[in-house]
């Protein structure tokens, strides 16, 4: 038996996400996934653009470095701001709060999911996917 790699799981994901969210509109925070970003774009394999294909979508980002290069690179729907600094202004429009691979990045995720869910209405879907901890690779670079 052949053990898949975490790159044909990030590859299956992203097709499920792109399949699930076409024709949506989303809120996607953490849209950047800095250091990565210009790798990501350049081979076709960053999230935010591969959703943004099929999808209405605004990415959300901290990293201002990040939002800017993304602009460099033609995606002008990523937006430079603190997530926890949401109103649910910022949320309403969207049928969709995409967070991927971005929790574990989060000091208190058990507060700031709650504080989302708090700006969501009955409607919307959130999406939290995160990497896989028991992955050798994602072990090793915790440490």
């Amino acid at each position: 038996m052949r053990l898949k790699t975490d790159l044909e799981y990030v590859g299956e994901r992203d097709s499920f996400l792109e399949t699930l969210l076409a024709g949506k509109k989303i809120l996607h925070l953490g849209a950047c996934d800095a250091p990565y970003t210009r790798e990501k774009i350049a081979s076709n394999t960053w999230l935010h653009g591969l959703i943004s294909e099929k999808s209405e979508v605004l990415g959300v980002d901290f990293d201002e470095g990040s939002v800017k290069m993304c602009h460099e690179m033609g995606f002008e729907n990523v937006i430079a701001r603190d997530i926890f600094d949401l109103a649910a202004s910022d949320v309403s429009p969207y049928e969709y709060i995409l967070f991927s691979e971005t929790i574990e990045h989060i000091s208190d995720p058990g507060e700031f999911l709650v504080r989302l869910a708090g700006l969501m209405d009955d409607s919307q879907k959130l999406i939290v996917t995160t990497p896989n901890a028991h992955f050798w690779r994602n072990s090793i670079n915790g440490v």
